[in-house]
């Protein structure tokens, strides 16, 4: 099994439509990565953008990832692997 994986739940509120709910996930991948994104409200302000960008620097991802089909998969990996600045 994958005991000791971190687990995200993305199950969001059902009032969200698909992008707020997508946003709330990343916003809640976010958190867990220990960035501060304000409210995991599946609102895209200035917090979670200048928290985005800096998981994304940090983990060497370039902004495109954020378009992509496969943006929750890349993040979990990113969050799970040790910061290639030797942060973590």
């Amino acid at each position: 099994g994958d005991d000791g994986n971190l687990v995200a739940y993305l199950a969001e509120d059902s009032e969200y439509d698909d992008e707020q709910a997508r946003l709330a996930g990343i916003q809640r991948l976010l958190v867990i990565a220990g960035y501060d994104v304000g409210a995991i409200d599946g609102v895209d302000g200035p917090k979670t953008q200048a928290a985005l960008a800096a998981f994304l620097k940090s983990r060497g991802l370039s902004t495109e990832v954020v378009s992509s089909p496969n943006l929750f998969k890349t993040m979990v990996d990113a969050a799970q692997a040790p910061s290639p600045s030797g942060l973590t």
